[in-house]
């Protein structure tokens, strides 16, 4: 039975969100995202958090926002934004979809960026939430885009797989919203690798231009994944999990919550930055 007809999941199950996520326009670095729900209030408000998962500061995510639409039926209805991250719809019919472009130009682990070269978003910066309906189900498209040089771009998500085509973009699913914004999702030609670690399967992901062994790296990552589960006892707290990294050319980083760990690392073949990465994309594994 495929997974976008599991009870409770639905298509027509009234109680889902489902958003559907487009990479509107790279040059202008836009992603499209609409929030269709059914029976919504008489005055639906959405909203963008201020925070995110595995960071411990106040974002202003809303201020990437660049234009909002609302549409009930074929009616196009007035949108108010009664906060710096809230909007108010009213007079919808018996569905409602809410629209938001916006901006994507932060390489950091924490945001959304969109170009040419891939995509990478996490659920805060693109996934706005309908008040009151936190703990519905969720159902996320992700449509390929329809640029001839993202032909060959593949996702990478720990996101509860619905039905997908061959490069990973279609359905997935999330139990409720927060933990549907555990999960960022990176889009492009990257490179990947898999280990098991701990019983669990593990998927590298790396982005950007660099020069790597990824079996190596590979091999490194499960002796220090392996060590983490064991420490803290078996079975692991999770059923897979991503570590996806984006080779930069200076600095790093990372984040980590659920199923997924996001780190960023100094693009070189040095020994010394190898280690750095790996220091980066598992010292926040046992948080997660």
């Amino acid at each position: 039975m495929p997974a976008f007809f599991r009870p409770g999941l639905c298509p027509r199950d009234p109680a889902l969100i489902r958003y559907r996520v487009r990479l509107a326009d790279l040059d202008r670095h836009w992603f499209e995202i609409e929030c269709r729900i059914d029976e919504p209030a008489e005055e639906q408000r959405f909203s963008l958090p201020a925070w995110i998962p595995g960071s411990y500061l106040l974002r202003d995510f809303a201020r990437h926002v660049v234009q909002v639409a609302a549409t009930s039926g074929r009616e196009s209805l007035p949108v108010t934004k009664t906060s710096a991250a809230t909007w108010a719809v009213r007079g919808a019919g018996r569905t409602l979809i809410f629209t938001i472009t916006v901006y994507a130009l932060d390489q950091s682990v924490r945001g959304a960026y969109l170009d040419r070269q891939r995509a990478y978003f996490n659920g805060p910066c693109v996934f706005a939430l309908p008040e009151g309906r936190d703990a519905e189900p969720i159902e996320v498209t992700l449509e390929p885009p329809p640029h001839s040089r993202c032909e060959d771009w593949r996702v990478a998500t720990a996101l509860a797989p619905g039905e997908l085509g061959e490069r990973g973009f279609g359905v997935y699913h999330a139990q409720d919203y927060d933990e549907l914004l555990d999960h960022p999702v990176e889009i492009g030609e990257h490179e990947s690798v898999e280990f098991e670690a701990g019983g669990v399967p593990h998927h590298l992901v790396v982005a950007g231009r660099f020069e790597a062994d990824l079996e190596r790296v590979a091999v490194d990552l499960k002796q220090l994944c392996t060590a983490q589960i064991e420490f803290f006892g078996t079975p692991a707290p999770f059923d897979r999990y991503w570590l996806l990294g984006l080779a930069v050319g200076d600095g790093y980083g990372g984040s980590s919550i659920a199923r997924r760990r996001v780190s960023s690392s100094a693009a070189t073949t040095c020994r010394r930055s190898a280690r750095r990465a790996n220091r980066a994309t598992t010292s926040g594994f046992s948080r997660s």
